[in-house]
């Protein structure tokens, strides 16, 4: 009464036992194109499977569910591919967790730079919380400790007025604007490269409003920043409903290169500008507010700033 999918995968024949032949079919054909099985755990010989673990966590966990963090789904398409959609929770070892260190430390960030204790934690804190999730529920009783790493005490990089204005010399007058916009606006990159010309509100004639819609946002609430900058405002308005607004990746390639010729840390990236934003509201706005403006989930985040 079952449809069996089959396929051999990194030199191993994998099985898909589905109910129905267009299910079987489905499976195939994901494993035809994408040369691996469903991250969802389809297929798998055991009851909850980590894909499978993970996409109702995706959807459940508290602080997951809701959330529209493009850079948590990254971690966990990472992490399932490594140990694997199919695994049980069981196989999340230390020796294993050891491994998934070492493969991380081998990859290469944004910058072109191994990967930092920091962004490595991220990774691992995925796994944690699958782990957490799968015993909340009842799926595995398996306790494991995290091999955590060694966390530097870092600073937030931003830019000084004379950095900035330093930086501005060596980008076009278009990119210009988008650099003055993400220091004014302390929008993640994602929200601001993103945006339709609808959510640019000139109406008001006090000041402009960048409305956030709860979806397009990491915590999956929406937040409205004000803009006392009419003629910024519009020129983002108009340039979005022209096509003519950069995109995130043309616009980091002109920052970085800007920083460079202005023998600034290479380490400046686009974010950078977001930690610009907060560093100069929090020395003269309240924390409460600052939270607010950046869409900060916790209190804790904003006060690295304070």
């Amino acid at each position: 009464g079952n449809w069996i999918g089959e396929r051999v995968i990194a030199g191993k024949r994998q099985r898909c036992v589905s109910s129905t032949k267009a299910e079987a079919d489905k499976w195939e054909a994901f494993v035809d194109l994408h040369g691996q099985a469903p991250l969802d755990g389809t297929g798998a010989s055991i009851a909850s499977p980590l894909g499978a673990v993970a996409k109702e966590a995706r959807r459940n966990r508290e602080g997951w569910k809701g959330s529209h963090d493009t850079s948590l789904d990254q971690r966990l398409e990472l992490v399932l591919t490594y140990f694997g959609p199919q695994s049980a929770l069981d196989c999340l070892t230390k020796q294993r967790l050891y491994s998934f260190v070492q493969f991380l430390e081998a990859r290469k960030g944004r910058d072109g730079g191994p990967l930092n204790a920091k962004t490595i934690n991220r990774y691992l804190a995925v796994v944690s919380a699958l782990l957490d999730y799968g015993r909340d529920v009842g799926y595995t009783k398996h306790v494991v400790d995290i091999p955590w790493q060694e966390e530097g005490e870092g600073s937030l990089l931003f830019l000084n007025r004379e950095q900035e204005a330093e930086v501005a010399k060596h980008l076009s007058a278009d990119d210009v604007k988008v650099l003055r916009l993400l220091t004014l606006m302390g929008t993640r990159a994602g929200e601001f490269f993103d945006l339709d010309a609808g959510q640019v509100d000139t109406a008001d004639n006090r000041c402009a409003w960048i409305r956030l819609r709860g979806e397009d946002v990491k915590t999956g609430k929406g937040r409205s920043i004000p803009l006392h900058d009419f003629e910024l405002a519009r020129w983002l308005k108009a340039s979005i409903e022209a096509g003519t607004l950069t995109d995130h990746q043309r616009f980091y390639r002109s920052f970085k290169a800007a920083c460079a010729k202005a023998g600034l840390s290479s380490k400046l990236n686009v974010h950078s500008l977001r930690h610009t934003f907060g560093t100069r509201m929090a020395k003269c706005a309240k924390p409460a507010i600052v939270q607010t403006l950046m869409g900060h989930g916790s209190y804790k985040t904003t006060q690295k700033y304070v």
